[in-house]
């Protein structure tokens, strides 16, 4: 009985660690500096995850930084 127990908290065990590790994404940092066609730094640009909720803007210099799941598609954005 004892041993059948003891297989049974293993086994749990085993497929509530194995379970954590599926749902779980590795997310990577995304940064860069966006121009325009001339060169110039866009400031105020989006960025964003087409599938997700990550967005951020880029500063005066065109700079962003955005931390988003591995393999995600980005989606650059400026008005002006």
């Amino acid at each position: 009985m004892k041993r059948k127990i003891r297989l049974f908290i293993c086994t749990l065990s085993f497929l509530i660690i194995t379970i954590n590790n599926a749902f779980s994404q590795a997310t990577i940092n995304v940064g860069g500096v966006i121009k325009s066609q001339d060169g110039t730094p866009l400031s105020g640009a989006t960025i964003s995850n087409k599938k997700g909720k990550a967005v951020t803007t880029s500063n005066q210099d065109g700079f962003f930084t955005i931390k988003v799941p591995d393999g995600a598609t980005l989606v650059f954005s400026y008005i002006g």
